[in-house]
């Protein structure tokens, strides 16, 4: 009889195909005969039998099946991978002039001195200059896994253009109609595109001038006086001082001289918008329902034959399904007059539309074509402000006040000898140059002074978020530091020292090193 050898390991292979379907690898383990031979009967074919069976039928690569069949011993194998989808890249514009900040703040260099001259202002753009192109999406490539399933590219966006003052669009480029600043707000690939003048007041804006209000940047080469105000949705520069004045600018303020028991507020185009959206937001809904039913209760009636104007149809309409919208377009209006010169005219303008459709009630009729371009102007600031902003580094720049109530966005900075019995409130940091004496100064993140309080001990108090720091060249007596809940007080003259939180919650203070 012939001697047939044992096998003691039969030869064994499996597919294993991973959790994102984008691998698939065979395990494979060959046969051993009893005199340590390898068993290798599974063949090319038959694997490609068993990834068949089991769904497998992309990406798959003969060569490594074929050598882990080779394989003498146990081995697991990639023999078919996946493509993965190749994102696209969404629309865009390339910009042929500067479109930054227009004021950018000073450099401090803690002497208590500031070089003015880095306060840069944009240049001006001519009439009928090329601002930007618009930059068609590009499609991305679907990928597949390797059971064959289409993994499709993140859809791509069209870049949107709000061509507002002074700007218009031909063949995908962007034109300004006239000379002037260029102002651009941008939310992710949305664009608010505008061309203002900017406003020179060439003296003191005084009784004689009047207050004045602008959409668009504000120079004023004098002081502003007692009782007067100054309100622009750009940016503020005062070559002079403020005396008893108010001072409110949608983006940056910047004021050369000194500033007495006067109100200051930059950034306000932010938190006016925030509102506006807010509000916008709580009625748009029933503003698109009522002109969608409105659209449809107008068509029936002409298939029917009935004679009825716009008019009473709107009427019916609003009193039996939307007898609360009026009192919301209300509300709407009154905030967005309330913001005054803080906010673009496209607010003032959706308003003034939705107030003549709704509240004034015209005999003639609702002016259909109205309603329809209100919902689109509606829906577009309404997507372009909750989409996330562009950080902008909004600030208030002074060399000293007395007095004062300073509120900012973003940023203060304190050029000069200092602060007296003030209060400062920044949604980011305060820089002070000088000395901070009675008042109190508040930022989110960061507080930097060269000297608080003072040897005579005046109150003064510092407040940062707990996650915040402060550093003190100098402090005297009396000044408290607050970090959320917690605080701590000064009773006698050190310095330098920073201050913040630690790990186990406390106070810390630490030295600080100097760089004058």
């Amino acid at each position: 009889m012939d001697h047939v050898e044992a096998v003691i390991q039969k030869e064994m292979c499996t597919v294993i195909i991973a959790a994102d379907f984008m691998e698939a690898s065979l395990h494979y383990q060959p046969g051993k005969e009893e005199g340590g031979s390898s068993v290798n009967v599974i063949s090319s074919s038959d694997v490609q039998q068993m990834l068949n069976e089991v769904g497998v039928e992309y990406g798959i690569d003969l060569h490594a099946i074929e050598q882990a069949l080779l394989s003498q011993d146990e081995i697991v194998q990639k023999v078919a991978s996946g493509k993965a989808a190749v994102p696209g890249k969404d629309g865009s514009l390339t910009f042929f002039t500067d479109y930054s900040a227009g004021l950018m703040p000073p450099k401090l260099d803690w002497s208590g001195m500031a070089d003015f001259r880095e306060i840069q202002v944009i240049p001006e753009i001519k009439e009928g200059s090329l601002i930007a192109r618009k930059n068609s999406p590009v499609p991305g490539r679907d990928g597949r896994t390797v059971t064959g399933r289409v993994i499709a590219a993140p859809l791509v966006k069209e870049v949107t253009v709000q061509c507002g003052t002074g700007v218009y669009e031909k063949e995908n480029q962007i034109f300004a109609s006239f000379s002037g600043r260029l102002s651009v707000d941008k939310r992710v690939n949305k664009y608010m595109l505008d061309v203002s003048k900017q406003f020179i007041h060439r003296g003191s804006v005084d009784l004689s001038s009047g207050n004045i209000r602008f959409q668009g940047d504000i120079e004023v080469q004098g002081n502003v006086e007692n009782a007067m105000r100054v309100e622009a949705a750009g940016d503020i520069s005062v070559q002079g001082q403020l005396s008893g004045a108010v001072i409110i600018a949608g983006k940056s303020v910047s004021v050369r001289q000194n500033v007495f028991s006067s109100t200051i507020s930059c950034g306000k185009m932010v938190e006016s918008t925030s509102t506006l959206t807010n509000t916008l937001s709580g009625c748009l809904p029933s503003i698109i329902e009522f002109a969608e039913k409105l659209d449809r209760f107008l068509a029936q009636l002409k298939n029917r034959g009935q004679a009825i104007g716009t008019h009473a149809a709107a009427q019916a309409l609003m009193e039996r399904n939307f007898p609360k919208l009026p009192a919301a377009i209300k509300q709407f209006a009154y905030e967005t007059a309330q913001t005054g010169q803080s906010v673009k005219k496209e607010w003032s303008e959706l308003a003034n539309k939705l107030y003549r459709l709704f509240i004034m009630k015209s005999v003639t009729g609702i002016q259909v074509e109205l309603l329809k371009e209100a919902v689109n102007q509606a829906l577009f600031l309404q997507s372009f402000y909750q989409a996330e902003e562009d950080e902008q580094e909004l600030f208030v720049s002074i060399p000293y006040a007395v007095n004062s109530d300073i509120v900012s966005n973003k940023h203060i900075y304190i050029t000069g000898q200092g602060i007296f019995n003030s209060t400062l409130k920044a949604g980011g940091c305060v820089e002070v140059s000088g000395c901070v004496k009675g008042g109190s100064v508040y930022a989110d993140t960061f507080i930097k002074i060269k000297e608080a309080g003072s040897e005579s001990g005046v109150k003064t108090t510092l407040s940062v978020q707990e996650t915040g720091r402060i550093e003190l060249s100098k402090v005297h007596p009396e000044v408290t530091a607050h970090f959320g809940m917690k605080q701590i007080t000064f009773y006698h003259t050190e310095g330098p020292v920073s201050l913040f939180i630690g790990e186990d919650g406390r106070i810390k203070k630490t030295g600080l090193t100097l760089n004058c």
